[in-house]
C-alpha cells in the first residue's frame, strides 16, 4: 500500500472504504447491521465499500459507530505556534 501523500484522492477513499470493510468483517457484521448502526441506508453503505464515495457526514457516522471519531480531530490542525 502507498503512503496517503503518493495516492490520489480517488485512491485514499478506496483504501478508507476496504479499512472500514474490513473493520466490519472483524466484528463480523453484514453491510445491513453497519448501515442500521450508522443509520445510513444500505445502498449507501454498499457504494461506499465498492466505491469508496460517502458524504463526510455520513463518514463520520460511520466514525462514531466504529469508535473512530477522535481521530477526525486531528484532521486539519494548524501546527503548534513556533518561537
Amino acid at each position: 500500500m502507498l503512503s496517503l501523500s503518493l495516492q490520489s484522492p480517488k485512491e485514499v477513499a478506496r483504501d478508507l472504504a476496504h479499512r472500514v470493510k474490513r473493520l466490519r468483517l472483524e466484528r463480523g457484521w453484514t453491510q445491513e447491521e453497519t448501515a442500521e448502526r450508522a443509520a445510513i441506508k444500505l445502498a449507501t453503505y454498499r457504494r461506499f465499500e465498492a466505491t469508496g464515495l460517502i458524504s463526510l457526514e455520513r463518514l463520520l457516522r460511520l466514525a462514531v459507530v466504529f469508535d473512530a471519531l477522535s481521530q477526525f480531530d486531528a484532521l486539519f490542525r494548524a501546527p503548534p505556534p513556533a518561537t
